[in-house]
């Protein structure tokens, strides 16, 4: 993901090029094995064909389903124009800034790979994340995440703290309560504990006023 200045604001890019290339560097190791005759022989040399036949073949199912996102903050028109495309076809929208809350950082976490982040918009319509996918790269980080989320809310003039605040609120009464405490966690420094009780009061009390504004 990369933030580029434009001459109305910012422009953010996100195409995973890593996956992009997986394909190519295997076709190339395997026409190099081809062209020298250096695949072993028998068993060891099946299974290396094998190997990298799958390899390509999970590197090509990753390109077709892999999407470029485009996102143009317009700060002369004070609207959002995005895009996102990939071979199957082309989703976009256009969202002036007065739906837009600010921008915020999300996270998920797995055994696997740890935690990993991408940035979300927080609309009058839900959240638009600018990338499907979260990442933990050198270049998609929380520091680079954090960046992009700062830089926007400068452009949309919306305090970065207040919109990570609003942003917990509306992730814990969406249902996605695991994001909610980890941006809870991130914000204020909380252990998971005291975490875990801020949303579950935050969601407490947003019902408590809801049904007194029902019994009114």
């Amino acid at each position: 993901m990369k933030l580029r200045r434009t001459n109305n604001g910012v422009r953010v890019v996100d195409c995973p090029w890593l996956v992009a290339v997986f394909p190519a560097v295997g076709l190339i190791v395997l026409v190099q094995f081809l062209w020298h005759g250096s695949l072993p022989k028998g068993d060891n040399g099946e299974s290396a064909l094998i190997a990298i036949v799958v390899f390509l073949g999970l590197a090509g199912f990753s390109l077709i389903f892999l999407k470029r996102s485009v996102f143009d903050f317009d700060a002369i028109g004070r609207r959002l124009v995005w895009r996102r495309r990939n071979l199957w076809g082309c989703k976009q929208g256009v969202v002036p800034f007065e739906q837009i809350s600010g921008a915020v950082v999300t996270s998920t976490s797995s055994s696997d790979s740890g935690r990993s982040y991408r940035v979300e918009l927080r609309t009058s319509q839900g959240f638009l994340p600018l990338t499907e996918h979260y990442s933990h790269g050198l270049f998609d980080g929380e520091k680079a995440c954090q960046q992009v989320a700062e830089r926007i809310n400068q452009l949309l003039k919306v305090n970065h703290q207040q919109a990570m605040d609003d942003a917990i609120l509306q992730l814990a009464l969406d249902g996605r309560r695991l994001d909610a405490i980890a941006m809870v966690r991130q914000r204020y420094g909380y252990d998971l504990a005291t975490a875990v009780r801020f949303v579950e009061g935050l969601t407490d009390n947003a019902h408590s006023v809801w049904e007194r504004m029902k019994g009114t």
